[in-house]
């Protein structure tokens, strides 16, 4: 519905919605009806302490040591053996 009233406005035709009470009455009635999406909660210290835990009881893979072996002695210069 919002398309097509850009569209024409856009158009230079104005707007088609203009005078037609009942279709906006339409449009509310069906945004009340509308399935809300749950609200986005922010991340708390204590979930960032459970992320944390999580990681350390984790044993580690033999890439995961590799690739931190590279980045701890990586200067910023690609190394030889990288290459």
């Amino acid at each position: 519905m919002f398309a097509i009233k850009d569209a024409h406005k856009r158009a230079g035709a104005g707007d088609p919605t203009e005078g037609l009470f009942r279709v906006w009455v339409l449009m509310n009635a069906l945004d009340r009806k509308a399935a809300r999406k749950p609200r986005r909660l922010g991340v708390t210290p204590g979930m960032l302490e459970w992320v944390g835990r999580q990681f350390q009881e984790m044993p580690r893979k033999f890439g995961e040591v590799k690739v931190d072996a590279v980045m701890e002695r990586s200067d910023g210069a690609v190394q030889k053996d990288q290459v």
